[in-house]
């Protein structure tokens, strides 16, 4: 997810300044927040009750999973490997989040009536476990990434962050 929206989500919902509020330093929000949470993990998941997966207004959550190091390296690569586009500009940080498919609840694979319209999306079998999505890195877009498709709940099931390096300092 991009840094700085979820930063702002979780600034708000915990009722403190922003996080993330002064944009043209997201890297050192990035790492603020990082730093609190591997020193305060506690306090950090009561702020993260209060804060949900994805935007406020929906009601399920996108998530894939198996994503490979070379994909984590690049945050312009990823962004197409799981099927948006454009890709995010130089200066948006990615955060990685680590959550327990247990901690989900149910999860189906994606439909149309998930995704919406879109030529991006490409529903799986009946029998399928997960879905896939469409990596726009390749031409013709070939399968990228698994993908399930889970409700939209608080955050505080999250057991890790990690930053996909921007390459940019």
């Amino acid at each position: 997810i991009p840094a700085d929206v979820f930063l702002r989500e979780l600034g708000i919902a915990a009722g403190r300044p922003a996080a993330a509020s002064s944009l043209n330093k997201p890297a050192v929000e990035v790492e603020r927040f990082l730093t609190r949470w591997r020193r305060r993990r506690a306090r950090v998941l009561r702020d993260l009750e209060k804060v949900r997966l994805g935007r406020r207004d929906k009601k399920a959550v996108f998530l894939v999973f198996d994503i490979s190091y070379a994909d984590r390296s690049d945050p312009a690569t990823l962004n197409r490997r799981i099927g948006k586009d454009p890709p995010p500009d130089p200066d948006t940080i990615l955060l990685e989040m680590e959550i327990p498919v247990a901690a989900l609840g149910p999860k189906r694979y994606p439909t149309v009536c998930d995704a919406g319209w879109s030529g991006y999306f490409k529903p799986s079998a009946r029998e399928a476990d997960f879905g896939r999505t469409l990596d726009l890195n390749q031409r013709p877009p070939g399968p990228g990434l698994p993908e399930i498709v889970a409700e939209n709940s608080n955050a505080n099931c999250v057991r890790d962050f990690r930053r996909i390096p921007s390459g940019t300092p």
